[in-house]
């Protein structure tokens, strides 16, 4: 699993929190057995959108693979730390298994 990484000096404001993780789907069916909601943000790539299809050209086969591997976590302020722990651990949970 990859997490974002911040700089010394570098503060994201985590609109999403995204992870990029093998078995995505399994994760996210995991999740929201336990009543925590994920979402799969821009699952589309732009040369694969309706408006851009038939112009697209090249490859993006690298790109193809990396979007079916990242899944958003919940990320607000009105999460407590108890929430973001209960998040966190079925995350570990699951890759435990």
């Amino acid at each position: 699993m990859k997490i974002p990484i911040e700089a010394d000096g570098e503060y994201d404001v985590y609109y999403t929190y995204t992870l990029k993780v093998e078995n995505r789907d399994g994760l996210r069916a995991f999740l929201m057995d336990r009543g925590i909601e994920t979402k799969i943000h821009h699952p589309i790539l732009m040369p694969e959108q309706p408006a851009y299809r038939s112009s697209a050209k090249g490859e993006w086969q690298f790109a193809s693979e990396k979007v079916k591997q990242v899944i958003s976590i919940p990320a607000s302020e009105v999460l407590s730390d108890s929430d973001v722990q209960y998040i966190a651990h079925n995350i570990i949970d699951f890759y435990k298994k």
